[in-house]
């Protein structure tokens, strides 16, 4: 029972490491674009810009100041994240930042009155995962993710019954073991 529960562990952990690098493969296959300015450490639009115009539209479109602390209060993470990116915008300029600049109370009202700011804290929020848009679970789309997930685990757990089956076979050291056990 211990084996089988052992060999199950060991399973999810593989699955487990096998999902975590198959992410961070197709991350790297993804092309990474550069942006020109202060803005380097800034992911960039999720479509190419054709004029100036459009840059300057696109820095403006951003989460409300609410939502966005909602986000940096709940991973104090990205708050470092978008503190560091203060400093290097600051250093880019020429430019030294001074300690009140980079308090939390000075970045959460930065995100009020700076629209601009606010493009780039919601732009490195989405770049971990929050305030993204999510699929409507009841249109076509939704179920169709939900019937690949099905699938998936559906052949995980297959996977799983045939390992344990396996698992359970006497193999070729286990015999002789038993063998030289009821010899005694």
């Amino acid at each position: 029972m211990k084996e089988l529960f052992g060999l199950r562990v060991r399973t999810t952990f593989v699955l487990a490491l096998v999902l975590a690098v198959s992410a961070g493969i197709a991350a790297q296959q993804q092309p990474q674009k550069k942006t020109s300015g202060a803005q380097t450490d800034v992911p960039p639009p999720p479509r190419r810009l054709e004029s100036e115009l459009a840059r300057a539209n696109y820095d403006r479109v951003a989460a409300s100041a609410p939502q966005i602390k909602e986000v940096l209060l709940r991973d104090p993470g990205l708050l470092v994240e978008l503190k560091t990116w203060i400093a290097k915008e600051a250093s880019d300029n020429g430019q030294f930042v001074s300690d009140d600049e980079l308090t939390d109370v000075a970045v959460f009202d930065r995100l009020t009155r700076d629209v601009k700011f606010r493009a780039v804290a919601t732009r490195l929020v989405q770049r971990y995962g929050y305030l993204k848009p999510m699929v409507n679970p009841e249109s076509e789309m939704g179920k169709q993710q939900d019937l690949l997930l099905k699938e998936r685990v559906r052949r995980l757990e297959q996977i799983e019954a045939q390992e344990d089956a396996e698992a359970l076979k006497p193999g070729p050291k286990r015999v002789r073991q038993h063998k030289a056990r009821s010899r005694e």
